[in-house]
């Protein structure tokens, strides 16, 4: 693992609340936390939150999810990227033939209009 993707990992490990509030853009009904700002801003990632956040008008099967867990694995180049609801079920899953996200694995959560890192307890 390069010093960067270790750094953001680490960095990523001291988020565990929010201060402020981040309104997106285009989706301005919907939230992020501090912790997905830094993650998209030093992974170069604002397409991750772009394409999260705009499934949830474009898709049936996510809209009406209340906890969403987005998890996006990337290997060579590639990713795969999967919703599952509250359940465990696997609502959504696509595949994004070229990305360059620095690490191997990533989990968001959207619970109610908030996308956030997951909690730790």
């Amino acid at each position: 693992m390069t010093t960067i993707n270790q750094e953001l990992k680490t960095g990523l490990e001291n988020f565990t609340g929010t201060e402020t509030w981040f309104r997106h853009e285009t989706y301005k009904f919907f939230t992020y936390t501090e912790g997905v700002q830094f993650l998209v801003e030093q992974a170069g990632a604002y397409w991750l939150v772009d394409l999260i956040l705009g499934l949830q008008l474009e898709s049936f099967a996510i809209k009406n999810k209340s906890f969403q867990l987005w998890k996006l694995i990337t290997e060579n180049n590639t990713s795969e990227l999967t919703c599952k609801d509250g359940n465990g079920n696997a609502v959504y899953s696509r595949e994004i033939q070229f990305t360059n996200f620095p690490l191997k694995e990533i989990n968001l959560y959207l619970t109610g209009c908030i996308l956030h890192l997951p909690p730790k307890y």
